[in-house]
Order: structure tokens, then C-alpha cells, then sequence
């Protein structure tokens, strides 16, 4: 079947995300997008509280991050309204 690009479910970009491609919704604002942030080594410290122990280094899981309008950079979930619209688009490189 050839979807559109005003018809893009939550899989479609989840296979852009996978693909290395930058993904938005429709109404969010233009600086705003999605990405993969592959697995990679984080370089910490040991860390020790009575409550975590952080190994030096520790492997970071791939994870989906979001760059928010006002420049920044955080990992994301997305919502019951974000798996079940269909208005996933390309994000633009401006």
C-alpha cells in the first residue's frame, strides 16, 4: 500500500527513526523533532549513594530523544494520541 505523507502512522516512523531519519509531528513546532540515539558507552564516574552504584563505563540502550522548541535535547515516550495519529511527517533540516 502507498501511504502519503498525510497518512503516516507511529510505524511508519519508527521504521524512519530505525533508518537514522529524523521524524515530527505535523502540529508540533518546526524545531521540534524526534531521533534514535544509538546504543553507545557513557564515560561516567563510579557514582556510589546508599541508593546507586553506577559502573565506570556504563552502556547506554538505544533510546528515542526529542529536540524541544527551545533548543532542548531529551529522551521521550510518546503518548497514547502519538501511536494512534497518523500525521508523522519528514523533519525538515531548518
Amino acid at each position: 500500500m502507498n501511504m502519503d505523507q498525510t497518512d503516516q502512522g507511529f510505524a511508519w516512523a519508527l521504521t524512519q527513526l530505525k533508518a537514522g531519519v529524523k521524524v515530527r509531528r505535523r502540529g508540533w513546532m518546526v524545531r521540534q523533532w524526534l531521533t534514535l540515539v544509538g546504543e553507545h558507552d557513557w564515560g561516567v564516574g563510579i557514582a556510589e549513594t546508599p541508593q546507586l552504584i553506577i559502573p565506570k563505563p556504563t552502556t547506554l540502550k538505544p533510546w528515542i530523544g526529542v529536540m524541544g522548541g527551545k533548543g532542548y535535547f531529551s529522551p521521550w515516550c510518546p503518548t497514547c494520541a502519538d501511536l494512534l495519529s497518523n500525521d508523522w511527517e519528514y523533519a525538515r533540516d531548518d
